[in-house]
């Protein structure tokens, strides 16, 4: 396992609470996010392929990491977050574990055959300068697919109202414009790209143009 030390404040609040993250994250996916992630898991298994080189930006207790190994063992993975904490539940798995900031990836242009990124770009102050580095990291043809958390199209109910404040205020999580994450991928040079909307949740997936090199 290869590790670059990256320090970044952000991490401090994960960090703050990693112990009880898995089954807070747990309750927040039965109320609000069980279909978006759902939407995400379904991309990816028919991007996945053996051998690929695969990012999970903000990767957290590594949950998204495991279930990618279960579509295909045979990849190599990179795992990052901003957290020490986060990090450590990931510690003994098959993968180089980096802690590091979404908005200052430490790799070179071009480096991943995909990126996904779930429930981490909201946490951003500047989520498109997020997306311009996940884009900056997938190789051209090479594809993002990330869940996050959006301003809904409708009323949502009581309960999701309440998860949503709480995400904020403890998570500092920011709901995102669909429309503006889907402008700023393709101003990126981001193609291809599919939503599944589900209230106050969104999986977005895209493909990196052939021909582009930022």
């Amino acid at each position: 396992m290869q590790h670059f030390i990256t320090p970044t404040a952000g991490g401090a609040v994960y960090d703050r609470h990693a112990d009880g993250y898995d089954r807070r994250h747990k309750r927040f996916l039965r109320i609000a996010g069980n279909a978006t992630q759902s939407a995400v898991e379904g991309m990816m298994s028919v991007v996945v392929r053996r051998g690929m080189r695969l990012l999970d930006a903000g990767c957290g207790t590594g949950r998204f990491g495991r279930f990618i190994r279960t579509l295909e063992p045979e990849i190599e993975l990179t795992l990052l977050d901003a957290s020490p904490a986060m990090l450590s539940y990931v510690s003994d798995e098959d993968a180089r574990i980096i802690e590091g900031s979404l908005t200052d990836l430490p790799f070179l242009d071009g480096t991943f055959d995909a990126v996904v990124a779930t429930w981490s770009l909201e946490t951003l102050a500047e989520p498109a300068l997020g997306l311009g580095e996940l884009m900056r990291v997938i190789k051209p043809g090479g594809a993002l697919c990330i869940a996050i958390c959006v301003e809904p199209e409708h009323r949502v109910d009581v309960l999701t109202k309440w998860l949503m404040r709480r995400v904020h205020k403890k998570w500092f999580g920011q709901q995102q414009s669909v429309g503006l994450i889907c402008s700023t991928i393709r101003d990126l040079g981001g193609s291809d790209i599919r939503v599944r909307r589900d209230g106050a949740t969104a999986a977005i997936f895209a493909r990196k143009d052939a021909c582009r090199h930022l």
